[in-house]
């Protein structure tokens, strides 16, 4: 999900979007449709895992991820942790390579295990993010 699609608006200019504007938008930036179609296929390397699991939240809460210590991640467990469980299927055995890779080559790993090493990456990610909260 591209952020702002889903509530019809643009977060960069809160301004109503066309699926036609995404479209020509597409059509003129051949280099944002690469991007965007990167993001839609199945993620092959734990950086394209985590560069996919990043659109899924809003700048925002990007932003309230950065604000928080990393021990307290656990509060998005039940709902954004579920959320990347499902979106990525983290529980098929082709996904647990790149769930082995994130984890440091740990064997047996717990498929919410899994979902809180996406968000300790993305966390980790955050800190080195500038987040303007009027621009979202």
């Amino acid at each position: 999900m591209i952020p702002g699609l889903a509530t019809g608006t643009s977060e960069a200019v809160g301004e109503p979007v066309t699926p036609e504007e995404i479209v020509r938008a597409l059509h003129k930036h051949p280099e944002l449709a690469k991007e965007v179609r990167r993001l839609l296929e199945k993620p092959e390397t734990v950086e394209q895992l985590i560069d996919q699991a990043m659109v899924l939240l809003p700048l925002t809460q990007l932003g309230q991820m950065k604000a928080e210590d990393k021990k307290d991640l656990v509060r998005y467990h039940h709902g954004f942790g579920q959320g990347l469980r499902n979106h990525f299927r983290l529980w098929e055995d082709e996904q647990q390579g790149l769930v082995v890779e994130l984890c440091e080559g740990r064997q047996e790993i717990h498929v919410d295990e899994s979902s809180m090493a996406i968000m300790e990456a993305m966390w980790e990610r955050t800190q080195t993010m500038e987040f303007d909260p009027s621009k979202s």
